[in-house]
């Protein structure tokens, strides 16, 4: 459930930065997903998909650094949020992928 809420946190966060407009702009434009993606997870009790855990790192991770090497202080501050951004996302990535292939390992 934790990869939900920091998918939610996140998206809440790069609205608030103005890198999205709302919440299926987020979909669409963050996570490469229908506009209904956020929805259909809090309806159905889903976590997001390892995939879209990965193409929002990235993205995060992109404009972390376009912000910057900007050196203007408002992008500067706006590319730090990011790389925590990041970092949050990455670290559910990994707890994500981990329990896939935990449940196949040799014991």
């Amino acid at each position: 459930m934790a990869e939900k809420l920091t998918i939610e946190n996140i998206c809440n966060l790069v609205i608030a930065e103005g890198l999205a407009d709302n919440e299926q702009d987020f979909c669409e434009r963050w996570l490469c997903r229908g506009e209904g993606y956020m929805r259909t997870l809090r309806f159905r009790g889903l976590q997001p998909s390892t995939d879209a855990l990965a193409v929002c790192a990235n993205k995060l991770g992109f404009y972390a650094d376009a912000f910057l090497s900007s050196g203007r202080n408002y992008s500067v501050q706006t590319g730090k949020n990011l790389r925590q951004l990041q970092q949050l996302c990455e670290h559910e990535l990994t707890q994500a992928a981990k329990s896939k292939w935990q449940g196949y390992s040799i014991q």
